[in-house]
């Protein structure tokens, strides 16, 4: 089993992943991340970057992801598939479940300041794909 599990500007709490953490492990699953960004040359502050620091730039957003998720899963982030995506992140989402053949997508782990709602009707409405809706926090 695969599950996506999706994360913006704002990583879910360690509170919020330890709840679902559980059916990850019941699963047997294999994690996937999905870090999306709205404008990858913001991340980070780094706004002048040129087309040839790209790849300097997804390779400090994948640390960056790695980082954020270590913090909450500890060492299920060293074999995690992480993903980079920038732009609409119910595309993102939406095209990475499908490459990767995703089982489960999750969505809602993070702030409410991310509007996991807009993301996650967006993701409903355009895939097939099993959603968990989780709510954080609450």
């Amino acid at each position: 089993m695969n599950i996506l599990l999706h994360f913006g500007a704002t990583a879910p709490s360690a509170e919020s992943v330890s709840a679902f953490r559980p059916l990850i492990d019941a699963a047997g699953a294999r994690l996937h991340v999905i870090y999306t960004h709205a404008d990858p040359l913001l991340a980070g502050g780094q706004n002048d970057m040129n087309p040839a620091s790209m790849p300097e730039l997804h390779a400090g957003m994948e640390a960056e992801a790695r980082e954020k998720l270590g913090a909450i899963v500890g060492n299920a982030a060293d074999s995690a598939t992480i993903q980079l995506g920038s732009g609409d992140p119910v595309r993102a989402i939406v095209d990475y479940s499908n490459d990767a053949k995703i089982d489960l997508i999750v969505i809602g782990l993070a702030s409410e300041g991310d509007d996991e709602s807009a993301v996650a009707r967006g993701v409903l409405d355009a895939t097939s794909c099993s959603l968990l809706v989780w709510r954080a926090g609450t």
